[in-house]
């Protein structure tokens, strides 16, 4: 009689547990359902607060970007600006269409030339390549990108939800010295003599939208163009533009920014976005 009263109590104690297990079990997929619904609920009242400025039309006159910006979203544009950036360049000299194999030397694109064959020339970053280090002021100095602010179109920096605006943006371009650590910033006009003076024969220019949400987070990043042209061929940011020279050492995707050897500063990977396209608004 004890062994069964014994069994029937451990039967009792079995059934409670596995029913104790079962309500946990709905709790737990309850619990998990109210979690994805909270999540969802969450990321659609995010993305009424995140913005998205489309650049429906721009072009270039002399050294400025002309453009019309539209935030069709319900969430307020901050910090609208226009990120430009110069590249040091020179046009590398391969005897395959791909510029694969081995870059040419002068020397060796000169004799195939001589023979009757071509070459082909593609633009590269000059520095680290070549060592070719920027100099002003008499000191070195490394390129930096610069925000500049719409000088007519938009009030404070602001593009407000679903509306549109036609701004102009004058590209200014930033040199910093090493040591001490000091930016100074160029209109085209005033860059160029720089260029000149570093005995450059080619540049590239790479101009970007960028602006924050209600929280002032980057969330935009939209690249205008990437180009590059030969310094004497460009007396404007508009004829440097018109000369339709790509640049693709800027990266297209994110697998051309990895590897072990390949690192950059803190500033411009919380700036990066992938480039996927150029100048659609213009093709």
């Amino acid at each position: 009689m004890h062994i069964d009263i014994l069994t029937a109590s451990q039967l009792l104690t079995a059934i409670g547990t596995l029913a104790l297990a079962g309500v946990a079990v709905t709790s737990i997929r309850s619990s998990n359902a109210t979690v994805r619904h909270l999540s969802e609920q969450l990321r659609y009242q995010r993305s009424q607060l995140i913005p998205y400025v489309n650049v429906t039309e721009w072009h270039m006159e002399g050294n400025r970007v002309h453009a019309t910006l539209e935030n069709p979203t319900k969430a307020m544009a901050l910090w609208v600006g226009l990120r430009a950036d110069f590249f040091v360049v020179d046009v590398a000299t391969y005897a395959a269409p791909d510029a694969s194999g081995k870059r040419l030397s002068e020397e060796q694109a000169a004799g195939i030339c001589q023979a009757g064959g071509q070459v082909y020339g593609k633009y590269e970053l000059a520095y680290p390549v070549s060592r070719q280090k920027l100099k002003h002021e008499g000191t070195t100095v490394e390129h930096v990108g610069v925000t500049t602010f719409a000088v007519t179109g938009l009030c404070g920096a602001l593009l407000r939800p679903e509306s549109s605006a036609a701004v102009q943006f004058v590209p200014r371009f930033g040199v910093r010295k090493l040591r001490p650590r000091v930016l100074q910033t160029f209109d085209f006009e005033e860059l160029r003599p720089l260029l000149e003076r570093n005995r450059l024969s080619h540049f590239a220019v790479s101009l970007a939208l960028v602006y924050k949400d209600i929280s002032e987070a980057p969330v935009g990043y939209d690249t205008l163009a990437n180009f590059a042209a030969p310094l004497d061929e460009a007396p404007s940011l508009e004829a440097a533009y018109a000369s339709n020279h790509l640049v693709d050492f800027i990266a297209l995707s994110h697998s051309q920014m990895t590897g072990p050897k390949l690192f950059f500063d803190d500033a411009l990977y919380r700036c990066m976005r992938t480039d996927w396209s150029r100048d659609e608004a213009n093709e």
